[in-house]
């Protein structure tokens, strides 16, 4: 909904989507046809896990265990996500994360201004929904 309310209101037609699930970008193609979905065709699958991606990047560099996880495509696809999203003109992320906070924050600091953005849960500012000290369950 939030796609279609940004779309509107500037005029958008080009909207990266930067998500590590491939049915969010088959629903958004199917639902918005109008617009032009850009996404990084990558296999996602190493993303999904119950431990937060940080934690099993250091068990990888740990384990010396390659299979683990491809540290090499975690650190690219997380640098194009990041440097393609704070270029955006217009940006919706969860603030619960700190990943969508900090491209806001680089967005601002390229721009010179706050662009346009809206949180899908959390205002910006709000510490998200864990501290940095909590682990895995």
């Amino acid at each position: 909904k939030q796609v279609e309310n940004v779309a509107n209101k500037y005029g958008v037609h080009r909207v990266y989507l930067a998500t590590d699930d491939e049915s969010a970008v088959q629903y958004v193609r199917a639902v918005y046809r109008e617009l032009d979905i850009i996404h990084i065709q990558i296999d996602r699958r190493e993303f999904h896990s119950n431990w937060f991606i940080e934690y099993r990047m250091k068990a990888s560099m740990e384990s010396n265990d390659a299979s683990f996880l491809d540290l090499q495509m975690v650190a690219d696809s997380t640098i194009i996500d990041l440097a393609l999203l704070a270029e955006s003109d217009y940006l919706i992320g969860a603030f619960s994360s700190h990943f969508s906070r900090l491209v806001l924050e680089l967005s601002v600091s390229m721009k010179g201004y706050v662009p346009p953005y809206v949180s899908l849960d959390y205002a910006y500012g709000m510490p998200g929904i864990f501290p940095p000290y909590a682990r895995p369950q």
